[in-house]
């Protein structure tokens, strides 16, 4: 008899069906909104929603057209991911300059007039996604994958309602915990692919809130919390990769000034963590 985790990777529950046809109806949702209006808060509800279905997807066995949709998504994801760096990047910036606004330099608005036009060409590059075949056609695929769902649902069988989506919850916790030596880690790569684990959480937190219990809903507020602040980490780490791209000496003032505020946003990390379970503490 196949085992809980096996049957998890292979089947899925009709609560998953509901949620992945839900976020699908959301990435079309968020697709039309940001056709209408292209800017940072449009694109990021996108690329959440983008994200989310992307997950989901991965979590189950769906019926082929859910698959061939995944795919779309994923070129999707590959075209608004830099655009939103880009744009928190740009924010950021801002921010760590207004200290007497004293880093101003020639230099620093080279870099902003460099990185805007780059975020430029990514917009264009959503747009021109949006008016190929390929963007035109993602509505059609989601709206086939929806009724394809539906219709896969008639088939779920009820009692496997719940079961099968706890086990991914138990499932991504355990891989969690299994990963928890990254959090003491200062590697940019390595605290980014904690943040995304703790993500494929989320997710299933959002869209199916009732699979977690208690106990597991207590934990998800923490490493919810752990999330958030590795975004902010995340975020930094990102300015500063801009930066030393830039190779440019008169930056200096500006990289010592993210510099300081990483090591603020990496102890408010690690503050975070500490107040998790025991298992999920250094080994």
């Amino acid at each position: 008899m196949a085992s809980p985790q096996k049957s998890a990777r292979r089947s899925c529950s009709r609560e998953m069906l509901d949620a992945l046809t839900a976020s699908l109806q959301e990435v079309a949702t968020a697709w039309r909104i940001y056709r209408r209006q292209p800017d940072m808060e449009t694109l990021h509800n996108l690329r959440t929603a983008v994200r989310q279905s992307r997950v989901l997807i991965s979590f189950g066995v769906y019926p082929e057209p859910a698959r061939q949709c995944g795919e779309h998504l994923k070129q999707v994801a590959r075209t608004l991911g830099p655009a939103r760096d880009l744009d928190v990047s740009l924010a950021l910036l801002q921010d760590l300059d207004k200290p007497g606004g004293k880093k101003c330099t020639a230099a620093y608005r080279q870099l902003r007039s460099r990185l805007t036009a780059r975020r430029r060409n990514r917009y264009t590059a959503i747009h021109r996604l949006a008016e190929t075949p390929g963007g035109k056609t993602l509505h059609r695929h989601i709206s086939r994958a929806i009724q394809e769902l539906r219709e896969f649902e008639q088939k779920a069988r009820p009692e496997a309602t719940l079961h099968t989506g706890k086990v991914l919850v138990e499932k991504t916790v355990r891989r969690i915990r299994r990963k928890r030596n990254l959090a003491q880690s200062s590697n940019e790569q390595k605290l980014h692919e904690l943040r995304i684990l703790i993500r494929r959480l989320r997710y299933l937190h959002t869209l199916m809130p009732s699979l977690f219990t208690r106990e597991t809903q207590a934990l998800y507020e923490k490493l919810r919390t752990c999330e958030r602040r590795l975004g902010k980490l995340h975020d930094v780490d990102m300015v500063l990769q801009f930066l030393a791209e830039a190779e440019d000496a008169a930056l200096q003032p500006l990289i010592a000034e993210a510099r300081l505020v990483r090591r603020k946003r990496r102890k408010r990390f690690q503050d975070a963590w500490k107040k998790l379970p025991k298992g999920f503490q250094k080994t």
